[in-house]
């Protein structure tokens, strides 16, 4: 680990900021004008410091668990996109589909991509098996309780399984880290739900999706920091 990738990496998330908040707020109303674009930070944006917050500190975790390697590229975009995600969801409860699939091509291609320069073409078929896996298993949830998982958290699956899929060491690797990244996930956002059971009384709405996200990048940061002990 290298101090200067890490601080290096931490400031080019706090610099995508900007763009990551005009994303959220283009993927789910109208394309932002351009004085919007330019304004800058307002005291009473609290999206943009969020996001740069977020972004900084995820950012430098990941230059921190992989390193000067050819994972680093497709993990902080991994990282990019879910920030936008989450903005747009903690908002308004939706994850675009603008934002999803286009990022999972992108995805895809750079896990080729490292794939290839790494010498390790045996990680992809992990890969489709975990996104495949983490589709399927949400989309069951889905069927069975449509109000509690909407379907933008199971089309973020695909995306999440990949990642993970990609991360472990063969098939059946593929998929315990997706169902332990799935466990995470659902721990962390029935703590919040609880909060909120007290705070707002039954029936107050909470995104789920930031949560899977959270315990996505959780299990991938372990699963890395197992591989390279």
């Amino acid at each position: 680990m290298s101090a200067l990738l890490v601080g290096a990496c931490a400031l080019a998330g706090a610099l995508l900021a900007p763009a990551e908040a005009a994303a959220s707020r283009v993927l789910h109303e109208r394309p932002p004008r351009g004085d919007e674009l330019l304004a800058g930070f307002r005291p009473r944006d609290r999206r943009l410091l969020l996001c740069g917050l977020a972004s900084a500190a995820l950012f430098a975790l990941t230059a921190a668990t992989w390193g000067w390697s050819w994972a680093l590229v497709p993990h902080l975009f991994l990282i990019a996109v879910l920030v936008v995600m989450a903005a747009v969801d903690f908002e308004h409860y939706l994850i675009p589909n603008r934002l999803v699939f286009p990022s999972l091509g992108v995805s895809a291609a750079l896990l080729v991509l490292a794939s290839a320069l790494d010498g390790s073409p045996e990680r992809l078929g992990p890969a489709a098996l975990g996104a495949v896996a983490y589709y399927v298993g949400l989309f069951l949830t889905h069927l069975v309780n449509p109000a509690g998982m909407g379907f933008g958290d199971v089309k973020l699956a695909l995306l999440l399984g990949l990642f993970l899929g990609w991360s472990a060491q063969g098939y059946v690797d593929s998929l315990y880290l997706v169902l332990l990244a799935l466990l995470v996930g659902s721990a962390l956002g029935s703590v919040v739900g609880v909060v909120l059971l007290v705070r707002r009384g039954r029936g107050a709405h909470y995104p789920f999706g930031p949560w899977l996200a959270l315990g996505t990048v959780v299990v991938l940061v372990g699963a890395e920091l197992l591989r390279s002990s």
